[in-house]
């Protein structure tokens, strides 16, 4: 809100907005909306009007209540700004489909309605906040939206004249709110703003003064032009077409305050489900954690229950050495500016918990984190942990919450080599490396390259086994192909790396040459899994013959 804002700061972001602004409207008003029919002009600047009050009242109201803060901030979430932008996707969505239903030629008509598709999406994404859940529908959103640029630069080429200047008004809105959302966002934010001095010590350029006018203003300009489109082919259209323009619109907005309301999910579509319960009465109902470890938790506490007092931290710890690599402390924050959706069964009020805690930037790669949850109370000038009462996550003890694993996949390129062994479930042993020669009591040092072709959801153990030629003396050893770093369970596709296994020969084994094989089995029911070599058929036994290892 504004009040975040220094003087100097709410006076450039004003500029801003007036430089963004004031050109816009003033062509809109002198040479577009005059073009419109009636209800169409109407509903342009009913959403003119409505975003116009969102920027203001953000950057304009200064209340120290939380639910002003929560009700009216540009970046909050299921609030009036996040309302408006929402219902002005769906708008567009909705008369593009009207529009395409007016439409005589077919490739209008899809173009039209491909629009509509995208921006029904666009309105979903912003009242669920799908994005959150998979980081991949951004990169979906630039490949669409410059696709739909460039068939409405096609078809501008082929449209009568006073009809250009509907496609136009798509393409720059397009651009505007494509720059707002993916450049200012993404690059000015996590580039730009660390090396501003001055400039990004506060508010770092006031990222979301001007992204979200930026999204603002170019979803406008759509609707603009999906309007014009639609005056311009039904220029006498039906009262059933007037009136859906009108009603399917104020549908779309009764909806979104229906689910703002009253949320129809125990929890937001980004989240995991969870189900951990602590002795103070609050109640993790789910979380999510993304590449860098920054931790959201959903949480709920029962009526008559203050939180205050009450905190939550959270722990990266590295699975292969047990260290800890990061962690954060945060106190509970059970307002309506955190609060997020709740149940339709009993209301329980859910709220939004964020850790704000990273990996560290020279954390290496293919090395497990095990994110842990643990639930403190202030009390006695201490903070004792809070006991686990139920819940669906591994713990340990009963103090700690194993929330889950994640791990920084290594952007490497496999050597497209024929494997030594291909097993069956998914897993290629590309080489390996040992010494032919060792002495009772020596370590051997023996480098194994493996590789996943698929991702893996199961713990796997690799087996050494060491047979004597002559006599029936075996010895054998076991451990994680990659070592304690890296299970097998978290491996995911397209994984390349090597682990050097530490192997003890045993004191006082005899003497000779030992044939040497390798193979996995499944930790859970110690069944090897199926290998074969090359093209030539199955390894017997389903063990990998390695090499010959003379012991002196």
């Amino acid at each position: 809100m504004g009040a975040d804002l220094t003087s100097l700061e709410l006076t450039l972001v004003r500029g801003f907005l007036t430089l963004l602004y004031a050109p816009i409207m003033w062509l809109a008003f002198r040479r577009l909306l005059p073009r419109l029919l009636t209800t169409a002009k109407w509903l342009a600047c009913v959403f003119l009007a409505a975003q116009v009050v969102a920027i203001l009242a953000s950057l304009e109201v200064r209340s120290g209540f939380t639910f002003d803060v929560w009700l009216l901030h540009l970046n909050g979430e299921y609030n009036f700004p996040a309302t408006v932008a929402a219902a002005q996707f769906f708008t567009v969505a909705c008369a593009a489909f009207i529009d395409a239903l007016m439409r005589g030629r077919l490739r209008e008509r899809l173009f039209i309605l491909w629009i509509g598709l995208l921006f029904l999406l666009f309105g979903l994404d912003e009242a669920f906040l799908l994005h959150e859940a998979n980081v991949s529908l951004q990169v979906a959103y630039i490949v669409t939206g410059m696709a739909v640029a460039a068939a409405a630069f096609f078809l501008a080429a082929r449209a009568p004249r006073q009809n250009r200047v509907w496609y136009a008004c798509l393409i720059g809105g397009l651009a505007i709110s494509g720059f707002g959302a993916i450049v200012v966002e993404q690059v000015l934010h996590e580039e730009v703003c660390k090396s501003l001095g001055f400039l990004s010590h506060n508010n770092c350029l006031w990222r979301y003064h001007i992204e979200e006018p930026l999204e603002f203003i170019g979803v406008w300009l759509a609707l603009l032009a999906v309007l014009g489109l639609f005056s311009e082919a039904s220029p006498a259209p039906t009262l059933l077409a007037r009136l859906a323009l009108c009603i399917l619109p104020a549908l779309a907005v009764l909806l979104l305050i229906d689910s703002r309301l009253y949320g129809y999910t125990e929890i937001p579509y980004w989240a995991m489900k969870a189900w951990v319960q602590f002795d103070s009465g609050l109640h993790i109902y789910g979380f999510r954690i993304d590449s860098n470890g920054d931790t959201s938790l959903v949480v709920h506490l029962p009526r008559g229950v203050s939180e205050a007092g009450m905190g939550f931290s959270i722990s990266l710890i590295d699975l292969g050495s047990g260290r800890t690599v990061a962690s954060n402390d945060r106190r509970l924050i059970m307002s309506l500016e955190k609060k997020v959706t709740h149940s339709t069964r009993d209301f329980r009020p859910l709220y939004r918990q964020r850790a704000g805690t990273r990996i560290p930037a020279d954390f290496p790669a293919n090395r497990a984190i095990t994110v842990v949850l643990t639930h403190w109370r202030e009390q006695d000038g201490g903070f004792p942990l809070q006991t686990v009462l139920s819940s669906d996550r591994q713990l340990i003890g009963n103090k700690q919450v194993i929330l889950d694993e994640i791990v920084i996949p290594e952007k490497v390129e496999s050597a497209a080599i024929s494997p030594l062994a291909a097993f069956g479930n998914g897993f290629a042993l590309e080489s390996f490396d040992m010494p032919q020669y060792a002495e009772a009591g020596q370590t051997l040092s023996i480098t194994f390259a493996w590789r996943a072709d698929e991702p893996s959801i199961e713990d796997h153990i690799q087996f050494l086994h060491f047979g004597h030629e002559e006599s029936s003396e075996w010895w054998v050893y076991d451990q994680h192909p990659l070592g304690a770093r890296l299970p097998t369970r978290l491996w995911y596709m397209g994984l390349a790396d090597s682990e050097i296994w530490q192997v003890p020969v045993p004191d006082g084994i005899e003497p000779g040459r030992y044939k040497v094989f390798t193979g996995l089995y499944r930790a859970s029911d110690k069944e090897r899994v199926p290998v074969t070599y090359a093209d030539e058929g199955p390894w017997l036994d389903n063990r990998v013959a390695l090499s010959d290892l003379l012991v002196e």
